[in-house]
């Protein structure tokens, strides 16, 4: 008898698309586009760098960013996975990212809006509406995967 109780208890908690949140699924589904661009992209600029034959210190230094960026396209694209498959750590990672984002939105909006022109940065080519859409939006996915009582209970 034991070995039903198991048996039910597995298949209770495997992962079906039923079980998973309308919220991860597409976070998760962003993501893994999100992060598979970001792969093609950093390849690609690696790629055209390495052909172009520019200079040693601006060849190198394109090669080295078009490399972090497939790089980190990759774990993102680990990332968002797990997360499609109800991991609690990516949740977490997600949201203290989605977090960050938040912060650093938040701060860049604050500083668009004061008309400081003290950088080296062209004010002029950064959006500050689509800036705070974009905090919005991490804002959005921090606080659901934190707060979310249906998708915090998903990833137990």
């Amino acid at each position: 008898m034991p070995k039903k109780k198991t048996t039910a208890k597995k298949a209770e908690n495997k992962i079906t698309a039923k079980n998973i949140p309308l919220g991860v699924k597409i976070i998760s589904i962003i993501g893994v586009v999100f992060s598979i661009l970001l792969i093609a992209t950093g390849i690609w600029s690696a790629i055209i760098v390495a052909v172009s034959g520019s200079s040693i210190v601006t060849g190198n230094l394109g090669l080295l960013v078009g490399i972090a960026a497939a790089v980190i396209g990759v774990i993102l694209l680990i990332i968002f996975y797990k997360l499609m498959k109800l991991k609690n750590w990516a949740r977490i990672t997600i949201a203290i990212i989605s977090f960050y984002f938040v912060i650093n939105g938040i701060t860049a909006i604050i500083y668009l809006f004061s008309g400081n022109s003290s950088t080296t940065i062209n004010i002029d080519t950064i959006n500050p509406y689509s800036a705070l859409v974009e905090t919005i939006i991490f804002l959005a996915i921090g606080l659901y995967l934190t707060f979310n009582k249906k998708a915090k209970e998903a990833f137990r």
